[in-house]
């Protein structure tokens, strides 16, 4: 019987509108705000426009972009690749790539130069 009283009172609770609706009144104490001096932003952005893209040469002479291309590129690079078929075992008769663009070079750095197209031009 105590059980029904806990449940009835919940279901007063429930269907009891609130008396008065809750409002946030509280208001914070400090604004936030960024002041971008005009002068920046138009050297930021080549006068405001969206600057125009840079060769992947030019990219690479900043030291992050080329660490961080040899970071993704190498790491995808060197993971091993399978090849499933349709019943979804692995098949290892066949190279990863068929056909292999070049004997001379090895898998991974083909998938790495792949991987480094794709980063550099959004293919």
């Amino acid at each position: 019987m105590r059980a029904m009283g806990l449940w009835q009172r919940f279901a007063r609770f429930i269907a009891e509108p609130l008396a008065a609706p809750l409002a946030m009144t509280a208001q914070p104490a400090q604004k936030f705000a960024i002041d971008i001096p005009l002068e920046l932003i138009e050297a930021m952005t080549s006068q405001g426009t969206i600057a125009p893209r840079i060769s992947r040469d030019q990219a690479l002479q900043v030291p992050a972009v080329l660490r961080a291309r040899n970071l993704i590129a190498g790491s995808l690079g060197t993971l091993p690749i399978r090849v499933h078929g349709p019943d979804r075992r692995v098949i290892t008769s066949t190279p990863y790539l068929v056909p292999t663009p070049d004997p001379e070079i090895a898998q991974s750095v083909i998938i790495a130069q792949t991987v480094e197209d794709l980063l550099f031009e959004s293919i």
